[in-house]
């Protein structure tokens, strides 16, 4: 009887090698005969369209650098886009699959810096290869990979300026983020200056604010800094990233609060940020005629530009705000078409930094909690490009 069940034991366990080497040889023919040796694709996330848009960008970036085959993973409204027709795409259910084929039978690298791809590139490793772009867009997930972020240059997102440095990756990108279909443009006066306000409030998608959003400027010291960023001064690039707002004591105790500009106080400056901003441009431009177009996210557009006209009550200056009937898309192109952008660092505005030709762009650099309710901006960069006089 023994000799029996030890037989058997024996016929299941070369049945299941069996079973085992034959599963792996059709999954590494497969595997040789569906998947790319070499390829980058962008990650899934559950962000906005203005982050996902730039997890796009960077994953793009990387690819064009290194001259590694891009694959799209496609992502909400990415099929408003150029982008949704032009690139090669990897399916969701590919997406799932290929980190277990690559680990079993490739390489499969996961990219939080440029050091993950240079490492595995300079192995010279004949094994196919799949970079899965993982370089966050928010504090929390540089946290989270114990990434220092003044190393990494990528929360301040640095595809701007690499796109000015780099104008055969730009012209594509540009082409890639605009919409497949003609859109309403708005009608802009060609008399007066135009300027494009983003007022980041989270619209309900981000939980509520916490900071006072009027204060007596005079009270706070506050520094200026005016950034041009251009092929003749590549080094600016290095300055913005310096000037960046860093990891503090402040910001890291307050990251697990409740409130969205605690946790991301960039993406949410109080109103009276735009009110000094718009005052100023006002002045740097010789107090000529403005036209203030505010977009925002907030369910009463009309509201806050009231409150802001109001703040900034200067004669030369008419304003106007998005209706809601308007898309996203819509929005984030309008913007684009503008002469100035006073924005956040949303991931929204940025974009049409990206896709627009400002000629000035104002943003925070650096923000201080003065107090649990006073948020203060108290470094805002400036990206003025050549040739462009007060």
């Amino acid at each position: 009887m023994k000799f029996y069940w030890k037989s058997v034991l024996n016929r299941k366990a070369f049945t299941a090698f069996i079973v085992l080497v034959s599963t792996y040889f059709i999954g590494f023919i497969i595997f040789n005969l569906t998947c790319p040796h070499l390829a980058i694709i962008n990650r899934i996330s559950r962000d906005r369209l203005g982050d996902q848009i730039i997890i796009y960008s960077k994953a793009k970036w990387l690819a064009y650098k290194y001259k590694i085959p891009f694959l799209l993973v496609p992502f909400e409204k990415s099929n408003q886009l150029n982008l949704f027709y032009k690139e090669k795409h990897c399916s969701k259910l590919q997406y799932n699959l290929y980190p277990i084929l690559y680990t079993i039978f490739g390489n499969y690298v996961k990219v939080r810096t440029e050091k993950d791809i240079t490492n595995a590139l300079n192995k010279n490793s004949k094994l196919p290869t799949l970079f899965i772009s993982r370089i966050g867009t928010k504090l929390q997930e540089h946290l989270e990979t114990d990434i220092e972020y003044h190393n990494t240059a990528w929360i301040n997102s640095m595809v701007y300026e690499l796109m000015i440095l780099n104008p055969d990756f730009a012209k594509n990108l540009k082409y890639m983020l605009q919409p497949k279909d003609k859109i309403e443009k708005l009608t802009l006066p060609k008399d007066k200056i135009t300027v494009a306000v983003h007022v980041r409030k989270g619209g309900g998608f981000d939980p509520e604010l916490k900071s006072t959003q009027y204060y007596n400027i005079s009270k706070y010291n506050i520094e200026y800094k005016e950034i041009c960023i251009s092929k003749n001064n590549p080094n600016n690039i290095k300055r913005i990233v310096e000037n960046t707002t860093k990891i503090d004591d402040k910001i890291l105790a307050s990251i697990k609060k409740t409130f969205s500009d605690q946790g991301c106080p960039e993406k949410f400056p109080p109103e009276q940020y735009y009110v000094e901003q718009i005052k100023k441009l006002s002045h740097r431009f010789n107090n000529k005629p403005i036209y203030i177009h505010i977009f925002t996210d907030d369910n009463n557009p009309k509201q806050i530009k009231k409150r802001i006209k109001n703040s900034v009550n200067l004669p030369n200056i008419k304003f106007a705000y998005n209706k809601q009937n308007t898309s996203i898309v819509q929005d984030y192109c309008a913007m684009a078409e503008f002469d100035c952008l006073i924005r956040s660092m949303s991931g929204f505005a940025y974009l049409s930094q990206l896709l627009g030709n400002h000629k000035i762009i104002i943003y925070p650099i650096h923000m201080t909690w003065i107090n649990p309710d006073i948020l203060v901006v108290d470094k805002i960069g400036i990206i003025k490009r050549d040739n462009q006089n007060s």
